[in-house]
């Protein structure tokens, strides 16, 4: 759209040529003086606009009429030929501007192009020299600061998917409270608003998103200073700028999370390392505290010392307790790296019943501990460690969380094709907001005894389910907790 300057400027040039040729008229007749108006609405066009050239060509025939054909200072043409000759000059005129007009415009049209790569080509150099979020941001900030001369504002989207409260640091103005709605609304709704746009128009700037692969990336406001800029397809020229933008912020994005990934995995690496290198030594000094106080108990039942023995008594079954959660935390490492591979053969339940009571005799003083196998039962093809070890946890949690007194019921049926091994207790039972989390990794209830880790449960678990089985848990009806292990005949094969 052309200035209204150019409709003032073009028709004065033309005038001011008509008037300044009037004393050359007797030298070179009037006639000549028409084709000096016709060079200069050819040229015109290569200064103005085509509606301007296009009322000069008119104001520059009428003023030949006016000044220079007979009868003068009259809009009366005396003779045909001079009639014709003003109605040529209308038409090459009017031709010659709209033609040189059009070249014009190509013209234009063809530096605007080569503006527009070029300034596409610095933006995307640049960014890809660029190696932080910071770096991308400024970079924005700076090539549209400069092609578009305007203010620039940036607000990141936050890893929770938010918009920020305050723009980016390298942003060239502060919106107040009514811009920062219109690029809150930008930001979560991901379309352009404020300023040409029908969302919000009396903004200061117009504000176009980043849109992300999950949730926007963030929103750029633009406050153009030139409120006569006229750059040719400055909106998509804009909108390339946003999309390159966002791709170069994406790609920081992914980058950040992907050096965040690689630390935590070296960080998890090392802890399980240095966890592995610890629990492994203090296994050593733990098994000889165990031998040294087995063999002082014996020696002081033999000398009748109660006091050493009930003191050597305490040291035993306290590293009992922590020999069991050294063995649980290793057991865990083990399961989450996926080293546990079950070593199944044909086991006799019942004999992992009684080895689970053996090797948990002291925990079971006070309480008993009574075993229901069901007659007949059929070998089962079982890893015997890992089971045992899974029903010691499950033994061992009863023991922790019921009562003194308090018997334990173990159980091995067949059902269904399916075998049962069961745990259950008459105990105060499982709260029932904590049923769903009982098998989480360190979690305990609320009022738990001391002394856990929260992992026995975790570890029985992941040992039932490495053997292709299931561990769930329920409340009995008339009280107390009962964990079920079931593994499916059709998996493991059955024997007699």
């Amino acid at each position: 759209m052309h200035s209204l300057r150019e409709y003032i400027a073009a028709p004065l040039v033309v005038l001011t040529v008509a008037v300044i040729c009037i004393p050359a008229t007797p030298l070179i007749g009037f006639r000549a003086v028409s084709l000096v108006l016709l060079l200069l609405v050819s040229i015109l066009p290569l200064r103005f606009g085509r509606g301007p050239v296009l009322i000069s060509a008119v104001i520059a025939a009428l003023s030949w009429d006016f000044l220079y054909i007979p009868p003068l200072y009259t809009f009366t043409i005396g003779h045909f030929e001079d009639v014709m000759m003003l109605g040529v000059f209308v038409v090459v005129a009017i031709v010659s501007g709209i033609l040189t007009g059009r070249i014009r415009e190509k013209e234009l049209s063809v530096i605007a192009k080569e503006q527009r790569t070029a300034a596409l080509f610095a933006l995307t150099k640049d960014l890809s020299l660029a190696h932080s979020q910071y770096e991308v941001i400024s970079t924005a900030v700076a090539n549209i600061k400069r092609f578009f001369d305007a203010d620039v504002v940036v607000y990141l989207g936050e890893p929770d998917g938010d918009m920020p409260p305050r723009p980016h640091p390298a942003s060239t103005w502060q919106p107040d409270q009514e811009e920062a709605k219109a690029a809150a609304w930008s930001y979560w709704n991901e379309k352009t608003a404020g300023r040409t746009t029908p969302h919000l128009p009396s903004s200061q700037a117009t504000y176009l998103p980043m849109s992300g692969p999950r949730y926007p990336l963030g929103v750029v406001g633009v406050r153009l200073n030139s409120i006569t800029h006229t750059a040719f397809g400055r909106d998509s020229l804009l909108e390339n700028f946003i999309a390159q933008i966002g791709i170069a912020s994406e790609r920081e994005l992914l980058n950040d999370v992907h050096k965040n990934t690689l630390l935590l995995e070296e960080s998890e690496r090392l802890t399980k390392t240095l966890f592995n290198s610890l629990s492994h030594e203090l296994r050593t000094p733990i098994a000889a505290i165990l031998g040294s106080s087995e063999q002082l108990l014996r020696a002081s039942a033999e000398t009748n010392d109660a006091v050493v023995q009930a003191h050597v008594g305490e040291v035993h079954r306290e590293a009992e307790r922590l020999n069991r959660l050294i063995s649980n935390l290793l057991d865990m490492s083990r399961l989450e790296a996926g080293r546990v591979r079950p070593r199944t053969d044909w086991c006799d339940v019942g004999d992992i019943f009684r080895a689970v009571e053996k090797e948990l005799h002291d925990d079971l003083a006070g309480r008993s501990l009574t075993l229901d196998v069901q007659p007949d039962l059929p070998l089962a093809r079982l890893d015997f460690g890992l089971t045992q070890q899974a029903l010691i946890n499950l033994v061992h949690n009863a023991c922790v969380h019921t009562p003194l007194g308090t018997p334990i019921i173990a159980t091995a049926a067949l059902k269904d094709e399916t075998f049962i091994l069961i745990i259950a207790d008459r105990g105060p039972g499982i709260p029932a907001k904590d049923l769903p989390r009982v098998f989480e990794k360190f979690y305990r209830s609320e009022g738990a005894m001391p002394g856990g880790t929260g992992l026995g449960l975790t570890i029985a678990k992941g040992f039932i389910e490495a053997q292709r089985g299931s561990l769930s848990v329920l409340n009995r009806t008339e009280g107390g907790a009962e964990f079920v292990i079931a593994f499916p005949l059709e998996q493991q094969g059955v024997s007699h």
